[in-house]
């Protein structure tokens, strides 16, 4: 019984040391109504800079990053956003995910201390990685292509 609970011990401990001196740190995103009526309205936020990742005109996603922080990325492609190209680009995402019964849906990215940094807007169903580099800096996977998955 002493042997097992050291064992459960050291396994607690190593499950919060690990990752404290690893150097990596992750954000997250984190479901936002408040994110998904701003995009469904066409909203463009002056005090984000706004990448997208896929087509021009389909595209997989959408993201606003704060403007005090720095995407890190070749795989997103700025994007000059006004609403009218912003309500263009739903639209294409919207019959995208016609075919799935899927809308798309907005999250707000956060880091690793939970402070939002930017916007996620895309179709459900992709998994994501928000790796936070510096003071400010962070890297964003890109989502893959839904139509090769079934």
């Amino acid at each position: 019984m002493q042997i097992l609970v050291i064992v459960l011990l050291a396994v607690v401990a190593l499950l919060i040391v690990i990752p404290r001196f690893s150097g990596r740190r992750y954000g997250s995103l984190r479901p936002s109504m408040e994110t998904t009526s701003a995009y469904l309205s066409s909203q463009v936020n002056p005090g984000m800079n706004y990448y997208l990742s896929g087509s021009d005109v389909y595209p997989h996603a959408i993201i606003g990053v704060k403007k005090e922080w720095t995407l890190e990325s070749d795989l997103w492609k700025p994007l000059d956003l006004d609403p009218k190209t912003l309500s263009e680009l739903i639209f294409n995402m919207k019959s995208q995910g016609l075919g799935r019964g899927a809308i798309p849906y907005g999250f707000e990215i956060v880091d690793n201390r939970g402070q939002r940094i930017g916007d996620w807007f895309a179709l459900p169903g992709r998994n994501i990685t928000v790796w936070i580099k510096g003071e400010n800096k962070f890297t964003l996977s890109t989502p893959a292509d839904l139509s090769s998955q079934n």
